[in-house]
């Protein structure tokens, strides 16, 4: 009698594990594409589960091992830490591309980059992108009306055809047809709230979006937050966000020569991190070949009195392209875009002659 309760206590133990262990082997027990159509349907579930698995080493699930280094030759001490730091940045922008949960992405010694990624198979994808060299360019932000305008119609036209496919399945729901003038008209602004429309803002259409994956109920619209005049996605629904963007019928309102563009880095506290929206010019005004340096410094102006700025430098090609660029888009916003994800959108405040101009507003001095 005096050890009966040896076993309950071994029960307690392995059912105390089992239900640690549960999230776990559900995650991992998942394909990769059950995994990412997860994601899209149920963000929420898809990273609670996420977080409460076991990180898996690459000893566990295997996975991809890449040992980069970056050719410093000819370049001071200064330069070359300079250049390591950069391609460290490039390469985590990068394998973030892949939605592998916990990457290990760290220095070995002055010029070596360990890269881990658990999970992932694909080894010539992996080097092919992490490798290729990293491509900077200049585009203009289009005016936030024209943004906005172009999502509240990718929103109506899915939204519609979700309604429509509902009810040939014999749903209760009322199918509405509406067209894409229809719902612009509708609902002409996404944050009502600012600009005093009568539309209910983010959220306004209530029909599924099921085709492109979103979680049941969820638009477009009710997928975006307001942030200031700039339009952000949480983190969680970015990429039910990218995946309805992507869809054909989205794309066949975007305009040719525009696209969207999301920031690089999430910004806001933990568990709240969001991602800015931009409908850039497809086509840019400028690329990196044309920037012979950029250097970090501390601002000694009063507008920006002991805050970080980037000194920018241009060719003598990029001279011309600059002074024509600043010169005729001024006051408009400029896109700094490297592999494809926005860094800042600065407002070109004055027509730069010298090719010589200044970046502020970029956060702390690492950033």
């Amino acid at each position: 009698m005096k050890q009966s309760w040896k076993p309950l206590l071994i029960l307690a133990l392995v059912a105390v594990a089992v239900f640690h262990l549960a999230p776990t082997a559900e995650f991992y027990n998942m394909a990769v594409p059950e995994r990412e159509s997860l994601q899209l349907r149920e963000p929420s579930r898809y990273y609670e589960l996420r977080k409460d698995a076991i990180n898996l080493g690459l000893d566990l699930q295997g996975g991809i091992h890449l040992v980069m280094e970056v050719d410093v030759e000819g370049l001071s001490d200064e330069e070359a830490k300079d250049a390591v730091a950069r391609a460290q940045e490039v390469i985590r922008n990068r394998v973030d591309q892949f939605g592998v949960a916990e990457p290990t992405i760290q220095r070995q010694g002055d010029t070596r980059i360990i890269v881990e990624l658990p999970g992932l198979q694909d080894v010539e994808r992996a080097k092919n992108l992490i490798g290729q060299t990293a491509l900077l360019e200049f585009q203009l932000v289009e005016p936030e009306v024209d943004r906005d305008r172009i999502l509240q119609r990718i929103s109506g036209v899915l939204a519609a055809r979700a309604a429509e496919r509902e009810a040939k399945e014999g749903t209760e729901r009322e199918a509405s047809a509406a067209s894409a003038e229809e719902a612009e008209e509708k609902a002409p602004s996404l944050f009502p709230d600012i600009e005093g429309d009568e539309a209910e803002g983010p959220g306004v259409d209530e029909e599924a979006e099921s085709d492109s994956g979103t979680p049941p109920g969820a638009t477009l619209l009710s997928l975006l937050q307001n942030r200031g005049r700039e339009v952000a996605i949480g983190q969680r629904e970015l990429p039910a966000v990218k995946a309805l963007l992507r869809d054909p019928r989205a794309q066949e309102i975007i305009p040719k020569d525009v696209e969207f563009l999301f920031s690089s880095k999430p910004e806001g506290p933990p568990g709240e991190k969001y991602y800015f929206l931009y409908l850039v010019q497809e086509v840019p005004k400028m690329t990196g070949a044309m920037i012979a340096d950029a250097t970090v410094s501390i601002s000694q102006s009063l507008d920006n009195l002991n805050q970080p700025i980037v000194n920018l430098r241009t060719t003598d090609e990029g001279i011309r392209v600059f002074r024509q660029l600043t010169g005729a888009y001024i006051d408009e916003r400029l896109a700094i875009v490297l592999d494809g994800s926005v860094y800042s959108a600065p407002t070109i405040q004055a027509k730069i002659m010298d090719g010589r101009s200044i970046i502020t507003g970029s956060g702390d001095e690492a950033e």
